[in-house]
């Protein structure tokens, strides 16, 4: 299978990016203004990261400021996928986690991640240290989309079946858009073993976006939407441990904090990307 290569971002600050494993940062350079944007699109984090990664926590904060941001933070999606060493316990770092999977490995090996915390922005530049981040994301939003995709679940909590039903449509004057369709079950809300500067370890840490598992395969599906269509694909998966690859003592899936994160990619990028609960808002 040929998988898209990543696109170079010309940003000025990715010049400055550190590659050491889990290096700390001081507080005072973990905040970086951005200038607001026009969102035009909707951007993905994939925050690879473990719960041994003791600065780990300071990149789910940066992904915290860029939500809470007024200007587009409804437009970030962030998952965080628990793999590499630092998604296995120490000191040998070879026994999982509870909140490890094995297709979140594939992707960090295939990304070839240098250490953690680390994130791909849209696939459209190599790993970057979350301090750069909001540029990253500024940059995203500017770029245009032919691409909307909407997502409408369905859960049936007798069969714990859950129902995708994604939608794609090509705006007009785009001929067509092409990619693969990838679609992930991601979690909140899960109580679990975080460790922090100086050997701190919190029991009690509520983990967020955790990716549980793709629904369509590690790398999803080849779609093809022409200019004024809209194609619509279902998908059916359970939610149980019976749908992942998972560490040792792994939580339970709770339907209430589920959701799924739909997205199309190809040479360019994510296309676009969208996210839904599993369970409806009344």
């Amino acid at each position: 299978m040929t998988i898209m290569k990543l696109k170079q971002l010309t940003l000025a600050a990715l010049a400055a990016v550190s590659l050491a494993a889990c290096d700390e940062v001081d507080i005072d350079d973990r905040t970086i203004y951005v200038e607001p944007v026009k969102a035009q699109r909707s951007v993905l984090i994939e925050d690879f990261t473990g719960q041994s990664c003791i600065n780990c926590p300071s990149a789910t904060e940066m992904i915290h400021q860029l939500q809470a941001n007024p200007n587009f933070g409804d437009k970030i999606i962030a998952v965080g996928i628990h793999s590499g060493g630092f998604s296995k316990r120490p000191p040998t770092y070879t026994k999982p986690f509870e909140l490890w999977t094995a297709t979140g490995d594939e992707y960090f090996n295939y990304w070839k991640i240098s250490s953690q915390p680390k994130g791909i922005v849209n696939r459209r530049a190599p790993e970057l240290n979350y301090e750069v981040w909001p540029q990253a994301v500024a940059a995203a939003l500017e770029s245009k989309t032919a691409l909307e995709i909407d997502v409408e679940n369905s859960y049936d909590p007798q069969t714990r079946k859950l129902t995708v039903n994604t939608s794609l449509t090509c705006l007009q004057g785009t001929p067509s858009v092409s990619g693969k369709l990838q679609l992930w079950i991601v979690q909140d809300n899960i109580t679990a073993m975080q460790y922090f500067p100086g050997n701190v370890r919190d029991a009690a840490y509520v983990h967020n976006h955790v990716l549980r598992c793709a629904v369509n395969g590690t790398w999803g599906e080849e779609v093809t939407v022409k200019e004024g269509e809209t194609l619509v694909l279902t998908h059916e998966t359970q939610l149980d441990e019976t749908t992942m690859e998972q560490g040792i003592g792994a939580p339970a899936y709770v339907p209430e904090d589920v959701s799924v994160v739909a997205f199309v990619y190809n040479d360019n990028g994510v296309e676009n990307v969208a996210q839904a609960p599993a369970i409806g808002k009344e």
